[in-house]
């Protein structure tokens, strides 16, 4: 199954930007309280088709209403030639709403790449490429509106025998494509609207995997070279296409890298420039790429995928193939994350996919190997996990802390403790929590799930004695859900 990308694809508006908050102690995934909804996967998994070989998978989230949508192109390793499918999944469900819709492919033979966006409220759009006739290409679309799959259309020629890269969509909600020719492996054809004039670009050595995404009204290429695993990943800015420059400090390990717009910017991500192969993520400047830095994450086996998407609330979201898990990350900083793993249930095909609600659900696909031909692909609802960082005050040297999310706390629960830290000669007399106003006692488990949309306060204090002498640490912290 061949590397297909998510980033962000809704034409929905911005909501309320996130939290912005000093970091006064390094960031750390909280472990939840006991009755806790933890980080990670709930619900039963879904699925999707069995026995199959896939020709791409890709995921968008509707946020006008938080339904999820799964493409693929696949068949039953039989008789029958590959199609195109859809499952459209509300959220928390472990089925396909109406069933798995399944149209024709055009060319069943050679169909692939699709991609899925969600256009306006309640319409989702798949584009895929296929081969038509011997030397020529085209890429194809289907809707879905109003609880049905429109058969699939022919819009625009593509390079025969190549690659459908990617779909996003521009500021102006247009869908541009980018796929790959067949003969140097070296052009790289976007199309604004899918059916615009194409803008040509040529890259250095033959392209293994394309990504796009808009700063503003500028489009960004990040490009990996088909083969090496060590050579840095590229990236170059229309409209006038100059030549492809290198992102400093990345290999492109197993040609996958990623690229998204976030409310805060253009970033991307690939692997460090060693054998460690972590995942490393840099920033937009306006001309090139901060060198990436690593994201708080040490795990000792590559990073084989990554799929980036961000949403509304201002997070960048990834999934990533780790140790034979799949990884879910949460980006409310660029180069801190908060992680969760899941087993994946076997042997991992192909790049996992995932899109995101602004809450912090994510639903996530992927495929794994069958035991006796072909791929199982599946789906499953996840909570995305809530970086946390530690907010302190201190008083006469004394010191009270506790544990605040960074940037929207997600649907999950962890437990807030008022730590209370006496200076040499000094003790502690009380320690106290306050949610929104309500005393919680000294700790107090903070579920993400069961709290409204918006700003909450949590306030630590601490008292401490020496001798006749008194003193009180505050600290306030505002949060929010989104």
């Amino acid at each position: 199954m061949p590397r297909t990308t998510r980033r962000s694809r809704t034409v929905a508006a911005a909501l309320a930007a996130i939290l912005t908050t000093s970091m006064l102690s390094t960031s750390m995934l909280g472990a939840p309280g006991a009755d806790a909804a933890p980080p990670g996967p709930f619900g039963s998994s879904i699925t999707l088709e069995s026995q199959s070989s896939y020709a791409g998978v890709d995921v968008a989230v509707d946020p006008s209403s938080n339904t999820a949508y799964v493409a693929w192109i696949g068949d039953d390793n039989g008789p029958n030639p590959r199609q195109v499918h859809l499952c459209v999944v509300p959220l928390k469900a472990s089925s396909c709403s109406g069933g798995i819709k399944t149209i024709s492919a055009i060319d069943g033979s050679s169909a692939a790449g699709i991609q899925v966006e969600v256009t306006a409220p309640g319409v989702a759009t798949l584009v895929w490429w296929h081969q038509s006739g011997l030397s020529n290409a085209k890429v194809a679309t289907a809707t879905f509106t109003g609880g049905v799959l429109s058969p699939g259309v022919d819009v625009a020629d593509a390079p025969s025998n190549g690659v459908l890269f990617d779909v996003v969509a521009a500021p102006d909600g247009q869908l541009w494509s980018v796929t790959r020719d067949f003969g140097s492996g070296q052009t790289l054809q976007l199309r604004p609207g899918l059916t615009g004039s194409p803008q040509n670009v040529t890259a250095p050595w033959m392209v293994g995997q394309a990504s796009l995404a808009f700063s503003g009204t500028t489009p960004i290429l990040l490009i990996s070279q088909y083969g090496p695993i060590s050579d840095p990943v590229y990236f170059s800015t229309g409209p006038a296409w100059g030549p492809f420059k290198a992102v400093p400090k990345t290999w492109n390990l197993g040609v996958f890298s990623d690229i998204v717009t976030t409310k805060r910017g253009v970033r991307m991500i690939a692997s460090e420039s060693n054998a460690n192969y972590r995942p490393v993520v840099g920033k937009w400047t306006g001309t090139a790429f901060t060198t990436p830095a690593l994201i708080g994450e040490n795990k000792s086996c590559p990073a084989l995928t990554f799929d980036l998407v961000a949403d509304a609330s201002g997070r960048m979201a990834n999934v990533s193939e780790r140790c034979g898990k799949l990884g879910i990350y949460n980006h409310p900083l660029t180069t801190r994350a908060a992680v969760t793993y899941f087993s994946s249930g076997g042997t991992i095909s192909g790049a996992p996919q995932i899109s995101t609600t602004v809450r912090g659900y994510a639903l996530v696909a992927w495929a794994v190997l069958d035991n006796t031909i072909g791929a199982n692909l599946r789906a499953r609802w996840v909570r995305l996990p809530s970086l946390l960082a530690v907010k302190s005050a201190k008083a006469s040297g004394n010191k009270v802390s506790v544990k605040a999310p960074v940037g929207c706390l997600t649907p999950v629960s962890y437990k807030a403790i008022a730590r209370a830290t006496a200076a040499r000669g000094w003790s502690v007399v009380s320690r106290s929590l306050k949610l929104d106003g309500v005393n919680k006692g000294a700790d107090e488990v903070i579920d993400g799930e069961k709290l409204s949309s918006g700003s909450h306060t949590l306030i630590a204090k601490a008292v401490f004695r020496k001798g006749g002498q008194r003193a009180t640490a505050t600290k306030k912290v505002t949060f929010k859900v989104c």
